[in-house]
């Protein structure tokens, strides 16, 4: 955490995304029959936010659900300091005396909601303050959720909008808090396992297959071995799917130039990278972006032939 006052702040990032249900409107619909049992007031998304502070001496009045996208950055509840990164998430209960803040290195892409209702004790939302990190299945789900409630609201706040969005919410705490969904756990190895996760943990450099094996102490034939018999695609085929289903991920939640964007995942070169993308995904990155095309999880790929995409491994 910076030691400099001045630099923090709690919002004004570029490229950021933020709803907040004004509370009058909060008050006249949260005794509706399909929104009582939980409901969002305020969700946001805080993008490469440097200096990002935020202290609450005496917490919120709602449960605060934080997501790090990307990055690392820290959360201090009840004298304690929890460190998050990269597919963490934390919630912080109501009326509890808390603050956090963004890595000065590496500073977080911030996903939060805050969430009331009178369902909400039973998700077991305090056993959820220590840090949870979220598997593939859940961190889709929240990120699509942010996306589609953005989307859905707009420029107006209505009674049915509400009600669908609370729906969502309830399938939403379902999958992160009741369920337990382990779709990576169900490749054959612990090999398997630690290579997606190395791969997630470093999304934004580029890979080759020699780096790989070496980080996970597997030969090269083994490792191209092990990944095309679960997904169907070799190592770095699979990391680069990966990436760009990140990347689709931050197009949609964020304005972020598409140079600037391609540079955050290690392109140097933004015409390389928009025919990288659109040889994975089908269209260039500005067409993505105006679309409301809905990518696969690479995590999901059936055994298929992806011949057209194995040069990209090469």
């Amino acid at each position: 955490m910076t030691n400099h006052s001045s630099l923090r702040k709690k919002d004004g990032f570029k490229n950021e995304k933020m709803l907040v249900i004004p509370t009058e409107i909060i008050a006249s619909y949260r005794t509706h029959p399909l929104v009582r049992s939980f409901y969002i007031t305020d969700i946001g998304f805080s993008p490469y936010a440097v200096h990002h502070y935020c202290e609450r001496t005496n917490g919120a009045n709602e449960y605060i659900l934080l997501y790090c996208m990307q990055g690392h950055g820290t959360v201090e509840v009840n004298n304690i300091k929890i460190n998050l990164k990269m597919h963490d998430s934390l919630v912080i209960a109501p009326h509890i005396a808390h603050r956090y803040y963004s890595d000065d290195n590496d500073p977080w892409s911030l996903l939060w909601f805050h969430v009331k209702g009178e369902y909400l004790q039973y998700f077991n939302l305090e056993q959820a303050q220590s840090r949870l990190s979220l598997n593939q299945l859940q961190t889709e789900e929240l990120e699509q959720f942010f996306i589609d409630t953005l989307a859905l609201f707009g420029d107006s706040v209505s009674l049915k909008k509400i009600v669908i969005t609370s729906q969502k919410l309830g399938a939403l705490l379902t999958t992160l808090f009741l369920e337990n969904k382990q779709p990576i756990d169900q490749y054959p190895t612990y090999h398997l396992n630690h290579g997606v996760r190395f791969m997630t943990d470093h999304i934004h450099e580029q890979l080759d297959l020699k780096t790989l094996s070496e980080a996970l102490f597997l030969s090269e034939s083994y490792l191209n071995q092990l990944f095309k018999k679960a997904t169907g695609y070799a190592p770095i085929t699979f990391f680069l799917h990966l990436k760009m289903y990140h990347i689709s991920k931050i197009l949609q939640i964020s304005d972020i130039h598409i140079n600037e964007l391609a540079r955050n995942y290690g392109y140097s070169d933004p015409y390389y990278f928009s025919r990288i993308f659109k040889k994975v995904i089908g269209v260039s990155p500005k067409k993505f972006r105006e679309s409301t095309i809905v990518i696969k999880n690479p995590l999901y790929f059936a055994q298929e032939s992806p011949d057209t995409l194995e040069t990209l491994s090469k």
